[in-house]
């Protein structure tokens, strides 16, 4: 069963794909190159700890190599798109890329498409979800969810959900990284059950969420506020 990872050159991502490979070996991966550009700022110093803490906490700081991946700038071009049907992908996995446009979905009709999503879809949608959930001091929406994609951002059927355990080791900057272990948590259980060919239960969004931007760097320190008031009851 091969498997194919669309995906971008990060610590967090480098952690998943390294532990889907382990696992499943015919696993091929590409990077999208490109880069979303915001009209506002959206940087803010927890990044800079969010990046140090993900180096120590999955690879203990150490560098992690990898051969035999393809890059692209936009995995919707048709480049990118040939490549892939030689590669003949059973399942396709979306962690971390822009919108899947319908031309591309229109030639992989057949395939397991599936994107891990750092929220819960159903109310937040796009980019940020958890910590647009915190800026609205809303719990609930600290969940990691592996859905079927269609032509809309995060809309699809939904396989599994799994809830960020909140305690008072979690951070800001431990965010990003606990919900990475979710997701491959949930990928191998998703591949797991297409590899013995049992069937995989989803279901349609019972409310389709609002539709986030990259969340302004002006915000961020009210979700930070809110995070520890929810850790504090």
């Amino acid at each position: 069963m091969n498997i194919l990872v669309l995906t971008t050159k990060t610590d967090h991502h480098l952690y998943f794909i390294y532990h889907i490979k382990k696992t499943f070996k015919d696993t091929f991966v590409i990077f999208e190159k490109k880069k979303i550009r915001f009209k506002f700022d959206t940087k803010h110093p927890y990044l800079k700890k969010r990046s140090l803490f993900e180096k120590k906490y999955f690879f203990k700081n150490r560098k992690v190599y990898f051969q035999g991946y393809k890059s692209f700038f936009d995995i919707n071009q048709k480049s990118s798109i040939e490549y892939i049907k030689k590669i003949n992908p059973s399942v396709i996995i979306l962690f971390g890329v822009g919108l899947i446009k319908k031309k591309f979905l229109s030639n992989f009709k057949k395939k397991h498409i599936i994107n891990l999503h750092g929220g819960d879809p159903e109310k937040y949608r796009g980019l940020d979800s958890m910590l647009w959930s915190l800026y609205h001091k809303d719990s609930s929406g600290l969940v990691s969810t592996l859905h079927y994609v269609d032509h809309r951002f995060d809309t699809g059927k939904i396989i599994y959900k799994k809830k960020i355990n909140i305690s008072n080791y979690l951070t800001i900057h431990s965010l990003r990284a606990i919900n990475t272990k979710n997701c491959l948590y949930m990928t191998k259980k998703f591949l797991t059950r297409i590899l013995l060919k049992k069937k995989v239960f989803s279901y349609k969004q019972r409310n389709i969420g609002r539709y986030y931007s990259a969340i302004p760097s002006k915000l961020i320190d009210i979700s930070i506020k809110n995070l520890n008031k929810i850790k504090e009851k």
